[in-house]
């Protein structure tokens, strides 16, 4: 059904080429409400975002410190791993501390034991 002209009670709110857009009273209030809650939706996660941020950042030595646990727990495994499926078999020996506070390991490069035609001579310990 085509109308000309603006239907009673209502507002247009766009016009293009040969279309009319009309709204209620009813849809204009109820947009209103509408786009009132997303603004608030959008406020409360923004404060939950933040102080989820906050509380990480609170911990993050707590966080880093079990990063850096599971990353060395990670390449240990590896290393385990990779000796066990060796011809040659060798084991990391833990040395004393470094002047950096940090433990070291003496090791071979593990590709140079495969690729080197000395392989055979070398000594792990």
């Amino acid at each position: 059904i085509r109308q000309h002209g603006k239907p009673a009670g209502c507002t247009m709110t766009s016009k293009k080429k040969g279309i009319q857009r009309f709204r209620t009273k009813f849809i204009e209030e109820n947009v209103e409400k509408l786009e009132e809650l997303e603004k608030e939706d959008i406020e409360a996660l923004l404060d939950y975002t933040l102080s989820v941020f906050k509380t990480f950042y609170e911990g993050h030595q707590t966080w880093q410190q079990a990063i850096d646990c599971a990353a060395e727990i990670d390449c240990l495994l590896s290393l385990a791993k990779t000796s066990k499926e060796m011809p040659t078999k060798c084991r990391p020996r833990l040395v004393p501390l470094g002047s950096d506070g940090q433990a070291t390991f003496q090791l071979y490069e593990i590709c140079l034991l495969y690729t080197s035609d000395a392989a055979d001579d070398l000594l792990c310990v």
